[in-house]
């Protein structure tokens, strides 16, 4: 009887701890789905900005392309008011193609982005540290500075694109 009970004990004791493991697993699974979902939305959002930007980009361009067949028309005033209207319209045109470029950076996996920032910096952490084994501390702290400058704009960049302050969830 006291081996039943003690078969039964360690039977119910595994079932526990799986259903546990399991329910842990689930939770990671949860936030990885919860993580997944939050960036194909954010890539939903990018396209369809890059989609209107684009469009109003193509609209502006056509509206410069077809205004400069008249400008050979125009008075002096009349043409200095057209290249007040071109440089406002190429201004539009740069913010437009700015904000394109912000999107398109959104579409890009959070983990490539910190692979090409690593890239970036990885020439000025060689220097650094050859400036250390030289004993050049002007130029080691200078270094540092600029290391951790860069490092705080990537991590502003991430932040204004949306991505989490740490690692993505694998």
């Amino acid at each position: 009887m006291k081996q039943y009970l003690r078969s039964s004990v360690v039977v119910l004791l595994v079932i526990v701890v799986t259903l546990v493991a399991f329910g842990q697993q689930s939770e990671g699974q949860q936030r990885r789905s919860q993580f997944f979902k939050n960036f194909l939305q954010r890539q939903n959002k990018a396209v369809e900005t890059i989609l209107v930007q684009a469009g109003k980009l193509k609209t502006d361009l056509d509206e410069m392309t077809t205004n400069i067949g008249r400008r050979q028309d125009l008075s002096k005033a009349q043409g200095f008011n057209f290249r007040e209207e071109w440089a406002k319209t190429s201004e539009e045109m740069q913010k437009k193609r700015e904000l394109i470029e912000q999107q398109v950076m959104k579409l890009t996996p959070p983990s490539q982005l910190r692979a090409e920032h690593q890239e970036s910096i990885a020439e000025l952490q060689s220097i650094h540290a050859l400036a250390v084994e030289e004993k050049a501390e002007k130029t080691a702290k200078h270094l540092e500075e600029l290391i951790a400058k860069r490092n705080k704009e990537f991590g502003d960049t991430m932040q204004k694109l949306g991505f989490p302050a740490g690692r993505p969830m694998r």
